[in-house]
């Protein structure tokens, strides 16, 4: 159903557009962006993209737009759904005094196996690959498109290889303890020998204030490392939508203020970080083989 320019403005002045912004991505990891001929926007770098019309569905109006747009026979159930996006501008396409357009946009990203050589120009004058840099460092690219670049940042596969990473660098926190203090143990034992050497002594308590410092680091290597991977799961879940199953999990604050002391102790060792008690319990191995160093006739 169309309408008149001068409907759409009464829609411009009282409601937001819904309308389809079509991601297309090269095998480089380029995004094609369009230089906008009208207002909103005009004379900036954009993806290509249109409203929905009245009583359109979805699916007509994603193949109506990449036709319309880009000049591709492309389904939506071919795309992928990059997320919901909310943009604002203090113009509109008649160019009416103080009349915003605002949109609320579905992203969408496509790969075609082949891209065509001439886009449509009804309008954008002007077509260009942009890496997500590039698109940084020009003043005339739309900083609404940002988000798009940010997207392709980790795709569907990457999430599953970082949530593989993220579980092994969680393994690798609580590994790194027992294997020291496995080899601290045996250090020690050799170390408050007294029937030992002195040389043999002092060598196994220097390697065992070695093995604790080098361990403290690598458990907090290993817990930054997992950390990071989280952080960057949680925001791709948070993105599409669907339930941030990496998010940081704390205990239930509520119980703080529970009369019981035992509910409030135990939610206040609860929320200790565990690997910030191993690490200092590396620190006072490795302080306690200092003191064997420095004492060595104390311990005969």
């Amino acid at each position: 159903m169309k309408i008149s320019d001068q409907q759409l403005l009464e829609v411009i002045k009282n409601t937001p557009l819904v309308s389809i912004d079509i991601i297309l991505k090269n095998n480089e990891g380029e995004i094609l962006l369009g230089l906008r001929n009208n207002e909103p926007a005009k004379d900036t770098w954009f993806v290509p993209g249109g409203r929905i019309r009245k009583d359109e569905d979805l699916d007509s109006a994603f193949e109506r737009i990449a036709n319309d747009e880009l000049g591709l026979n492309y389904t939506r159930d071919q795309a992928r759904f990059v997320g919901i996006f909310e943009n604002k501008y203090d113009t509109n396409f008649l160019k009416v005094p103080d009349v915003g357009t605002h949109y609320i946009i579905l992203a969408y990203e496509i790969k075609p196996s082949k891209i065509p050589m001439n886009f449509p120009t009804n309008q954008h004058q002007n077509y260009r690959w942009f890496t997500r840099s590039e698109a940084i460092k020009n003043s005339k690219v739309n900083t609404y498109v940002y988000p798009y670049f940010e997207n392709q940042n980790l795709t569907d596969a990457q999430y599953r290889v970082l949530n593989a990473r993220r579980d092994s660098f969680n393994q690798l926190v609580w590994r790194t303890p027992v294997l020291s203090l496995t080899a601290q143990a045996f250090l020690f034992t050799i170390a408050l020998n007294p029937l030992v050497s002195p040389i043999a002594r002092t060598m196994s308590a220097s390697l065992a204030f070695i093995t604790a410092i080098a361990s403290a680091q690598l458990l907090l290597k290993h817990r930054f490392n997992e950390r990071e991977h989280a952080v960057i799961l949680e925001e791709f879940e948070r993105q599409r939508g669907i339930n941030p199953i990496n998010q940081k999990i704390t205990p239930d604050s509520t119980l703080k203020e529970s009369k019981c002391t035992w509910d409030y102790l135990r939610t206040w060792i609860e929320g200790i970080p565990s690997y910030k008690i191993w690490f200092v319990l590396l620190l006072i191995f490795a302080l306690f083989a200092l003191i064997i160093l420095i004492f060595p006739t104390k311990f005969v």
